[in-house]
């Protein structure tokens, strides 16, 4: 017989969308997934603020 022992996971998922509200068309997308989110306020705020300058470095796209 085996010993299991539930363990809970938090996940965050930050997405940001940027559209043209004019044309009412999605520009840009892109989602960041953190398997451990941190557990005060502090550290969630470093999280997002990493994630979404890790998103933003390749904006704008380049033109194909």
């Amino acid at each position: 017989m085996t010993d299991t022992e539930e363990v809970p996971r938090s996940m965050g998922i930050l997405t940001i969308h940027f559209a043209d509200a004019n044309k009412k068309v999605l520009i840009w997308r892109d989602q960041a997934t953190e398997d451990s989110v941190f557990n005060s306020q502090k550290g969630d705020e470093k999280q997002v603020l990493k994630s979404v300058d890790k998103m933003l470095k390749d904006f704008p796209p380049k033109k194909k």
